[in-house]
């Protein structure tokens, strides 16, 4: 670990990775509705139109979340060469989003939906996919800091601030499984909703059924995501604060 510290960017990082987090998984919501409106008509188009504004907010959100994130880790790089790998994750999540909205364009202009609409899903895990291994990345970060913190390789800190990183490692271990199912169960639903959008079809009622049994279950993934988003934040910013106390009691 280096010297420098920049505890101002420690206080901000933890927030807006859960705000990150948050916002991503409320974008997915708007699969949910386009791919349930797709069968109730006038409704389910009166229903897209009121959503649109909310939508565009939560991106809005979204990207400034992210772009804090990149600017806190980038202020952090001298704590731990982790953070840079970090940094750069979460910056092919930004071209990710980036390539997504391109070909979401082709996709639109395309004749053969089945094909478009299964790359576009493709373009569309990439940034989730990034941020599944750039949250795995910063927990691996923590692990270290709290084996710091607790003796190993250099002087141990008071009873009261050590923090069992073993934990974090089971965190990790829930934040993987949990983030690859979810992204399991979006796949077929976004290259789905991608047909639907691109080709202006309805789909058959069988085919219907089976699309409203994964967005329940994805709905199920959804708020499991949420909880354990919450409880990466509360760690992120425990072990921060932690560390931060003890560099300073060191006197570094």
């Amino acid at each position: 670990m280096s010297a420098e510290i920049d505890y101002k960017s420690m206080r901000i990082a933890p927030i807006a990775i859960l705000s990150l987090l948050l916002f991503m998984s409320l974008l997915d919501i708007n699969v949910f509705v386009i791919l349930l409106s797709s069968e109730t008509g006038i409704q389910g188009i009166a229903l897209l139109s009121s959503i649109d504004s909310l939508y565009y907010i939560c991106e809005f959100l979204y990207i400034t979340a992210l772009i804090v994130v990149l600017v806190s880790l980038y202020r952090m790089h001298d704590i731990s060469e982790n953070y840079n790998y970090a940094w750069i994750i979460f910056v092919f999540q930004m071209i990710g989003d980036m390539l997504n909205q391109m070909i979401g364009i082709f996709t639109r202009l395309s004749e053969n939906v089945l094909i478009m609409g299964i790359i576009s899903g493709v373009f569309d895990m990439l940034p989730k996919l990034c941020v599944m291994i750039g949250v795995v990345t910063l927990l691996d970060v923590l692990t270290k800091m709290c084996s710091e913190m607790n003796g190993i390789g250099s002087n141990s800190v008071s009873v009261n601030e050590i923090l069992p990183d073993a934990h974090i490692k089971n965190l990790k271990k829930t934040w993987i499984a949990t983030e690859l199912i979810r992204i399991a169960l979006l796949f077929p639903l976004l290259v789905s909703m991608h047909i639907v959008v691109s080709a202006g079809t309805v789909m058959s009622g069988t085919l219907f059924g089976m699309v409203k049994i994964l967005i329940g279950l994805s709905i199920v993934l959804l708020l499991i995501h949420i909880i354990i988003s919450i409880i990466v934040f509360g760690k992120i910013r425990k072990v921060f604060r932690s560390y931060y106390l003890y560099r300073y009691n060191k006197g570094v």
